[in-house]
């Protein structure tokens, strides 16, 4: 095992990060591979967290900003919440940061990088990946990445049990922003042979594909999903698109609204409680076809192959200052204190100043409203107002 730096960090087709996407649906490989890599703002920024983190485990002074992102006492906060984790677990333990695990003993092009593991010699081995996303909670619990994470690092350790941890401090989960789920050895083995089918599934999978049979892979091999969210195929994927659009008529077969060529989705007021529910349940996976199509189509835009019906525009875009100190010497004279705007710190910020319990009396969560949750989410149901209301009369 070896360190690797997180600029010169290579991925594997068949990755952990991916894992729960492939072993699913192994087409998703061949479909892909071509395909160049993706970025956005919010992976970059996550890319950064880690190099923070990082460096706070090690001891090495931060600097105010990296690859174009200010390292600010929010993102220092967040950060501070894993390595405050890893710290309070070292004593006694052999620490890995940011460690290379390969799994070449299954596949020679299966490896990754794990971002924390704590390894006590004959009894337990704990993984902790480390999520700076606030969009999508992800659980520890049967999550494959961290698996596959385990499964790499134990093999070369004498362990009893092993436990997975997710730390991610921004988004909300009902397990709280820390959750950990652990296993014994043996069950690891166990899994270990569901990834082994999920390999040789792929390896048919690229065959197929090599071969040309196109109808083949999609109908024995491509299956549609939540996994679907993140897969780079999303927008020409025709299994996903079938899926989608069998989905928005079945989910209305009973109700007449339907013309040659088209689908008129009915009111939502119209819908009965089941229908409400069956649509619900498949909402995200339409979402995401459609964000994924959206995405597809904006790229073949942009390679110079026209959209029926659509054109490439700019954005929209605020004006900026040309130079934030030229301003401030052309107008601060004329403007005094008025051309700049004060803001209160945040609790947290303030509480890593003068101390939590001097805090604590002056804040309060806000109610914030409610949402929709599938029924097995943890959190308490909330008794609507209305129905409290006729409770009372």
């Amino acid at each position: 095992m070896s360190n690797v730096n997180h600029a010169e960090r290579a991925h594997s087709l068949l990755g952990a990060s991916s894992s729960s996407r492939w072993m699913k649906c192994p087409a998703s490989i061949p479909l892909t591979k071509d395909l160049p890599e993706e970025t956005s703002v919010y992976a970059e920024e996550g890319t950064v967290a880690h190099e923070v983190c990082e460096m706070m485990l090690k001891g090495i002074e931060l600097p105010e900003s990296l690859n174009g992102f200010n390292i600010d006492e929010e993102m220092i906060e967040h950060c501070r919440m894993y390595v405050d984790y890893i710290n309070e677990r070292s004593e006694g333990a052999e620490v890995y940061i940011e460690e290379r695990v390969d799994l070449s003993h299954i596949d020679e092009t299966m490896f990754g990088t794990n971002d924390g593991a704590i390894y006590k010699p004959f009894e337990s081995l704990e993984v902790v990946d480390f999520k700076y996303g606030r969009g999508v909670a992800v659980g520890a619990e049967n999550n494959s990445q961290l698996l596959y994470y385990a499964l790499g690092m134990a093999k070369d350790m004498d362990i009893e049990k092993v436990t997975m941890t997710i730390v991610q401090p921004r988004a909300d989960h009902p397990k709280g922003p820390i959750r950990s789920w652990t296993i014994k050895y043996d069950e690891l083995m166990e899994w270990q042979k569901e990834l082994q089918g999920a390999v040789s599934e792929v390896s048919l999978a690229e065959a197929v594909a090599e071969g040309g049979d196109e109808r083949t892979l999609y109908e024995d091999y491509s299956k549609s999903g939540s996994h679907c969210r993140f897969c780079k195929a999303a927008g020409f994927c025709k299994t996903l698109r079938e899926e989608s659009l069998a989905v928005a008529k079945t989910e209305f077969s009973d109700i007449p609204d339907h013309t040659e060529g088209e689908i008129i989705l009915p009111e939502p007021s119209k819908l009965t409680s089941d229908e409400l529910g069956r649509v619900m349940a498949s909402a995200e996976m339409l979402e995401g076809w459609f964000k994924a199509v959206r995405t597809y189509a904006h790229k073949q835009a942009e390679n110079g192959n026209k959209v029926a019906g659509f054109k490439l525009v700019q954005k929209r875009a605020n004006r900026k200052w040309k130079d934030e100190d030229l301003v401030v010497e052309e107008f601060e004279d004329l403007m005094g204190d008025k051309l700049f705007e004060k803001k209160l710190l945040t609790p947290s910020k303030l509480e890593k100043i003068i101390g939590k319990d001097a805090v604590a009396e002056h804040t309060y969560k806000p109610e914030t409203g409610t949402t929709l949750a599938p029924i097995t989410d943890r959190r308490k149901e909330v008794v609507p107002q209305i129905q409290e209301d006729f409770t009372d009369i």
